[in-house]
Protein backbone atom coordinates (compact mmCIF):
# COMPACT_ATOMS: atom_id res chain seq x y z
CA UNK A 1 0.00 0.00 0.00
CA UNK A 2 0.93 3.78 -0.88
CA UNK A 3 1.98 6.00 2.11
CA UNK A 4 -0.26 8.77 0.18
CA UNK A 5 -3.52 10.07 2.10
CA UNK A 6 -5.08 9.06 -1.37
CA UNK A 7 -4.04 5.24 -0.85
CA UNK A 8 -6.30 5.02 2.03
CA UNK A 9 -9.42 5.75 0.44
CA UNK A 10 -12.20 4.32 -1.40
CA UNK A 11 -15.91 5.58 -2.97
CA UNK A 12 -18.76 3.89 -2.16
CA UNK A 13 -20.12 6.29 -5.62
CA UNK A 14 -18.72 7.71 -7.88
CA UNK A 15 -20.80 10.71 -9.78
CA UNK A 16 -19.28 12.81 -12.62
CA UNK A 17 -21.19 15.16 -14.36
CA UNK A 18 -19.58 15.17 -17.57
CA UNK A 19 -19.88 14.87 -21.33
CA UNK A 20 -22.03 12.30 -22.63
CA UNK A 21 -23.63 9.05 -20.67
CA UNK A 22 -20.72 6.55 -22.66
CA UNK A 23 -18.18 9.34 -21.33
CA UNK A 24 -19.38 9.00 -17.83
CA UNK A 25 -19.31 5.34 -17.61
CA UNK A 26 -15.97 5.03 -18.97
CA UNK A 27 -14.70 7.51 -16.50
CA UNK A 28 -16.42 5.91 -13.43
CA UNK A 29 -15.25 2.30 -14.55
CA UNK A 30 -11.17 3.83 -14.71
CA UNK A 31 -11.79 5.74 -11.45
CA UNK A 32 -13.02 2.49 -9.42
CA UNK A 33 -10.24 0.37 -11.22
CA UNK A 34 -7.63 2.92 -10.26
CA UNK A 35 -8.91 3.02 -6.52
CA UNK A 36 -9.07 -1.14 -6.30
CA UNK A 37 -5.46 -0.74 -7.74
CA UNK A 38 -4.33 1.93 -5.08
CA UNK A 39 -5.83 0.60 -1.56
CA UNK A 40 -7.35 -2.86 -2.61
CA UNK A 41 -11.40 -3.99 -2.79
CA UNK A 42 -11.18 -5.13 0.85
CA UNK A 43 -10.99 -1.04 2.09
CA UNK A 44 -13.69 -0.39 0.07
CA UNK A 45 -16.55 2.22 2.38
CA UNK A 46 -13.64 2.98 4.88
CA UNK A 47 -13.83 6.72 3.23
CA UNK A 48 -17.00 8.54 4.55
CA UNK A 49 -16.71 11.57 2.36
CA UNK A 50 -17.30 11.91 -1.80
CA UNK A 51 -16.56 13.36 -4.80
CA UNK A 52 -16.99 16.98 -4.92
CA UNK A 53 -18.65 18.54 -7.63
CA UNK A 54 -18.77 22.02 -8.29
CA UNK A 55 -21.56 23.47 -9.36
CA UNK A 56 -20.90 27.16 -8.91
CA UNK A 57 -21.86 29.03 -12.17
CA UNK A 58 -18.52 31.35 -11.93
CA UNK A 59 -17.62 34.49 -14.31
CA UNK A 60 -14.24 35.18 -12.73
CA UNK A 61 -15.39 38.02 -10.21
CA UNK A 62 -15.45 36.37 -7.16
CA UNK A 63 -15.29 32.45 -6.30
CA UNK A 64 -16.04 30.59 -2.87
CA UNK A 65 -12.77 29.73 -2.16
CA UNK A 66 -10.46 30.61 0.69
CA UNK A 67 -7.84 33.01 -0.69
CA UNK A 68 -7.63 31.72 -4.54
CA UNK A 69 -9.57 29.22 -6.87
CA UNK A 70 -6.80 26.73 -7.26
CA UNK A 71 -5.41 24.01 -5.15
CA UNK A 72 -2.72 24.42 -3.35
CA UNK A 73 0.18 22.28 -1.79
CA UNK A 74 -0.77 22.25 2.26
CA UNK A 75 -0.50 19.41 4.88
CA UNK A 76 -4.46 18.15 6.48
CA UNK A 77 -4.30 15.73 9.85
CA UNK A 78 -7.43 12.93 8.97
CA UNK A 79 -8.33 10.46 10.85
CA UNK A 80 -5.83 11.05 13.52
CA UNK A 81 -2.52 10.85 10.70
CA UNK A 82 -0.72 13.60 9.18
CA UNK A 83 -0.37 14.10 5.47
CA UNK A 84 2.11 16.10 3.42
CA UNK A 85 2.54 17.67 0.55
CA UNK A 86 -1.25 17.12 -0.62
CA UNK A 87 -2.99 19.35 -2.80
CA UNK A 88 -5.79 21.08 -1.15
CA UNK A 89 -8.76 23.56 -1.64
CA UNK A 90 -11.11 25.13 1.19
CA UNK A 91 -14.83 26.02 -0.08
CA UNK A 92 -15.51 28.21 2.49
CA UNK A 93 -19.62 28.78 1.02
CA UNK A 94 -20.17 25.19 1.87
CA UNK A 95 -17.72 24.28 4.48
CA UNK A 96 -15.68 22.01 2.42
CA UNK A 97 -12.15 20.79 2.51
CA UNK A 98 -11.13 19.32 -0.73
CA UNK A 99 -8.18 16.70 -1.59
CA UNK A 100 -7.05 16.58 -5.26
CA UNK A 101 -6.65 13.49 -6.77
CA UNK A 102 -2.85 12.31 -8.23
CA UNK A 103 -1.80 11.28 -11.81
CA UNK A 104 -4.35 10.47 -14.21
CA UNK A 105 -7.63 11.77 -11.97
CA UNK A 106 -5.83 15.13 -10.80
CA UNK A 107 -9.19 16.36 -12.44
CA UNK A 108 -11.15 14.28 -9.73
CA UNK A 109 -11.76 16.52 -6.62
CA UNK A 110 -12.84 14.55 -3.03
CA UNK A 111 -14.56 16.16 -0.16
CA UNK A 112 -12.92 15.12 3.03
CA UNK A 113 -15.70 13.94 5.56
CA UNK A 114 -15.35 17.00 8.59
CA UNK A 115 -15.63 14.09 11.10
CA UNK A 116 -12.04 12.56 10.79
CA UNK A 117 -10.40 16.25 9.64
CA UNK A 118 -8.82 17.54 12.79
CA UNK A 119 -6.51 20.21 11.31
CA UNK A 120 -4.95 21.53 7.93
CA UNK A 121 -2.83 24.37 6.50
CA UNK A 122 -3.32 25.73 3.29
CA UNK A 123 -1.35 28.80 2.21
CA UNK A 124 1.02 28.73 5.12
CA UNK A 125 -2.36 29.52 7.59
CA UNK A 126 -3.52 26.63 9.81
CA UNK A 127 -7.22 25.87 9.79
CA UNK A 128 -8.52 23.10 13.43
CA UNK A 129 -11.80 21.82 13.26
CA UNK A 130 -13.16 23.06 17.25
CA UNK A 131 -15.39 20.64 17.41
CA UNK A 132 -13.75 17.82 17.69
CA UNK A 133 -11.05 19.48 20.08
CA UNK A 134 -13.21 21.07 22.78
CA UNK A 135 -16.13 19.75 24.58
CA UNK A 136 -19.43 22.20 25.41
CA UNK A 137 -18.76 24.62 22.76
CA UNK A 138 -20.68 27.77 22.72
CA UNK A 139 -23.71 28.40 20.33
CA UNK A 140 -22.08 31.24 18.35
CA UNK A 141 -18.82 28.31 17.26
CA UNK A 142 -21.19 26.97 14.94
CA UNK A 143 -18.66 26.95 11.80
CA UNK A 144 -16.64 23.78 11.02
CA UNK A 145 -13.10 25.00 10.39
CA UNK A 146 -11.66 28.10 12.09
CA UNK A 147 -8.34 29.53 11.01
CA UNK A 148 -5.84 29.79 14.58
CA UNK A 149 -4.09 32.78 15.00
CA UNK A 150 -2.13 33.17 18.33
CA UNK A 151 -2.52 36.40 20.00
CA UNK A 152 0.25 35.90 23.04
CA UNK A 153 0.61 32.97 24.88
CA UNK A 154 -2.40 31.27 25.91
CA UNK A 155 -4.51 33.62 24.29
CA UNK A 156 -5.59 32.34 20.70
CA UNK A 157 -7.86 34.15 17.86
CA UNK A 158 -10.18 31.89 15.85
CA UNK A 159 -11.47 32.88 12.21
CA UNK A 160 -14.51 31.29 10.73
CA UNK A 161 -14.00 31.83 6.92
CA UNK A 162 -17.12 32.33 5.16
CA UNK A 163 -18.65 33.52 2.24
CA UNK A 164 -22.34 33.86 1.28
CA UNK A 165 -23.82 33.76 -2.20
CA UNK A 166 -26.51 35.28 -4.37
CA UNK A 167 -27.49 35.25 -8.13
CA UNK A 168 -26.41 38.09 -10.31
CA UNK A 169 -27.57 38.40 -14.37
CA UNK A 170 -25.29 39.65 -16.64
CA UNK A 171 -25.19 39.45 -20.19
CA UNK A 172 -28.42 37.33 -20.07
CA UNK A 173 -26.65 34.93 -17.88
CA UNK A 174 -27.24 33.97 -14.59
CA UNK A 175 -23.85 33.69 -12.29
CA UNK A 176 -23.18 33.29 -8.47
CA UNK A 177 -21.38 35.64 -6.51
CA UNK A 178 -19.69 35.65 -3.36
CA UNK A 179 -18.96 38.18 -1.04
CA UNK A 180 -16.72 37.33 3.00
CA UNK A 181 -18.66 37.27 6.14
CA UNK A 182 -16.24 36.09 8.29
CA UNK A 183 -16.47 35.61 12.53
CA UNK A 184 -13.84 36.03 15.15
CA UNK A 185 -13.95 33.86 18.31
CA UNK A 186 -11.20 34.75 20.99
CA UNK A 187 -9.80 31.94 23.28
CA UNK A 188 -8.79 32.94 26.72
CA UNK A 189 -8.58 31.13 29.74
CA UNK A 190 -10.11 28.39 28.26
CA UNK A 191 -13.19 30.33 27.47
CA UNK A 192 -14.75 31.25 24.19
CA UNK A 193 -15.76 35.02 23.49
CA UNK A 194 -17.36 36.55 20.15
CA UNK A 195 -14.66 39.91 19.09
CA UNK A 196 -16.92 40.67 16.10
CA UNK A 197 -17.24 43.93 17.18
CA UNK A 198 -15.70 47.09 18.99
CA UNK A 199 -18.82 46.94 21.67
CA UNK A 200 -17.91 43.01 22.10
CA UNK A 201 -14.13 43.49 22.52
CA UNK A 202 -14.89 47.09 24.93
CA UNK A 203 -17.41 44.38 26.92
CA UNK A 204 -14.46 41.42 27.29
CA UNK A 205 -11.73 44.04 28.23
CA UNK A 206 -14.32 46.93 30.06
CA UNK A 207 -10.73 48.77 31.72
CA UNK A 208 -9.30 48.82 28.37
CA UNK A 209 -12.02 51.30 26.89
CA UNK A 210 -9.92 53.95 25.84
CA UNK A 211 -7.60 52.28 24.79
CA UNK A 212 -9.40 50.58 22.15
CA UNK A 213 -11.24 53.36 20.72
CA UNK A 214 -7.91 55.39 20.66
CA UNK A 215 -6.99 52.02 18.66
CA UNK A 216 -9.82 52.26 16.59
CA UNK A 217 -10.07 56.30 15.47
CA UNK A 218 -5.98 55.74 14.64
CA UNK A 219 -6.54 52.54 12.36
CA UNK A 220 -9.86 53.25 10.57
CA UNK A 221 -8.90 51.91 6.90
CA UNK A 222 -7.40 48.75 8.34
CA UNK A 223 -10.54 48.25 10.09
CA UNK A 224 -12.24 48.30 6.73
CA UNK A 225 -9.29 47.03 4.85
CA UNK A 226 -8.23 44.29 6.24
CA UNK A 227 -10.54 43.58 9.46
CA UNK A 228 -8.77 40.27 10.78
CA UNK A 229 -4.98 41.58 10.55
CA UNK A 230 -6.61 44.71 12.59
CA UNK A 231 -8.30 42.79 15.15
CA UNK A 232 -4.88 40.77 15.58
CA UNK A 233 -3.00 43.76 16.09
CA UNK A 234 -5.65 45.44 18.31
CA UNK A 235 -5.88 42.36 20.32
CA UNK A 236 -2.00 42.50 20.92
CA UNK A 237 -2.26 45.74 22.00
CA UNK A 238 -4.51 45.39 24.34
CA UNK A 239 -2.61 42.72 26.39
CA UNK A 240 0.79 44.75 26.05
CA UNK A 241 -1.52 47.81 27.58
CA UNK A 242 -2.61 45.03 30.41
CA UNK A 243 1.08 44.50 31.05
CA UNK A 244 2.35 47.82 31.19
CA UNK A 245 -0.04 49.05 33.63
Amino acid sequence: MTHTLLGKFIFPLLVFQIGTAKAQSVDENAALLWFDQKIGKENAGVFNGGVYINTYRLNNDTHPYFHENNFSQGWVEYDAQRWSAVQLKYDTHRNELILQSEGNYSYMAISLSSEKTSAFSIYDRNFVNLKLRHNNLPEFINSVYYEEVSIVPNVMLYASHHKSSREKIQDGRVYDTFSVKNTYALLKNGEFYPVNSKREIVHLFPDRKRVINDFYQLHRKKAKSNPQEFLFELLRFIHKSENNI
